[in-house]
């Protein structure tokens, strides 16, 4: 028994290390030209804030981006559509199937900011922009998130985040996202 217990310690011992754990992929958002936060902020404010609610209006407000944004392909069973601009990326959902747990209406820009971001002076400029309520800012040494919840026609709420993370360079990755959330 115990020379067993040293055979396979010896085993492991000779045995060829682990394999090392391949760098993980740059994230898209790193990909990006850079942009100013005031322009970030109209982008978000064209698109997703003022149609995400209604496809149709949506669509419409993509044409107008700020950033002009050009739809990429689907892959096969995404349900989400995708836009791409040298200085962003938009992702939008649209589908009254997803389960009620899901939020039947999603859009997100993500864009990477020269330096870095300030979340409060950020999320003050999105309040304003947005005419928002005050929000509830979350920091972190990784990443920091301000959240607003805002209600609407319907007994519907849309919960807006804005949120920032370091990014190499010195610069900041901002992802403003708004959620149609289900009704009570």
């Amino acid at each position: 028994m115990i020379a067993a217990a040293f055979l396979l310690l010896a085993a492991q011992a000779t045995a060829s290390p682990s394999p090392a754990k391949p760098a993980p992929a740059p994230s898209p958002v790193e990909k990006l030209k850079t942009i100013d936060s005031a322009m970030a902020i109209e982008t978000f404010k064209a698109t997703c804030w003022a149609g995400f609610r209604d496809p149709e209006i949506f669509h419409a407000a993509i044409a107008m981006a700020p950033v002009p944004l050009a739809l990429q392909p689907r892959g096969p069973g995404q349900p989400s559509e995708s836009y791409k601009a040298d200085e962003a990326l938009l992702t939008y959902l649209a589908d009254d199937r997803l389960p009620a747990n899901i939020p039947a209406r999603q859009c997100t820009l993500r864009v990477r900011l020269s330096g870095a971001a300030d979340q409060l002076a950020l999320a003050a400029r999105i309040q304003q922009a947005l005419a928002l309520g005050p929000g509830r800012t979350r920091t972190s040494p990784a990443s920091s998130q301000t959240e607003w919840n805002v209600a609407g026609a319907g007994a519907r709420t849309t919960r807006l985040f804005a949120s920032t993370r370091a990014a190499p360079g010195g610069t900041t990755e901002l992802r403003l996202a708004a959620l149609l959330l289900a009704q009570k």
